[in-house]
């Protein structure tokens, strides 16, 4: 079985592999760029309450193609924020 992966690399990959733009990304779910690149580049602490984090999280995972598992809470998506393919 595959080693479960982290939001943020799965994110920052598809970005720098140019399968999908912030940009697109922005437009398919909304989510503001800072919030985007707070994700992409680990900086936890610019993102908003844990439950507009958690929802953040699930639309761009569904934009990227992938199932959020494990999002608990803003403190955690460092840790636990993991996605299944």
């Amino acid at each position: 079985m595959d080693e479960p992966r982290l939001f943020k690399a799965i994110l920052a990959e598809a970005v720098e592999a140019s399968e999908i733009s912030v940009d697109k990304i922005i437009g398919a779910t909304g989510v503001p760029e800072r919030f985007i690149m707070a994700l992409i580049e680990g900086n936890y602490q610019f993102l908003p309450a844990a439950p507009y984090t958690k929802g953040y999280i699930k639309k761009i995972a569904g934009v990227l193609g992938v199932k959020p598992a494990g999002v608990k809470s803003k403190s955690l998506v460092g840790t636990a924020d993991y996605l299944s393919p």
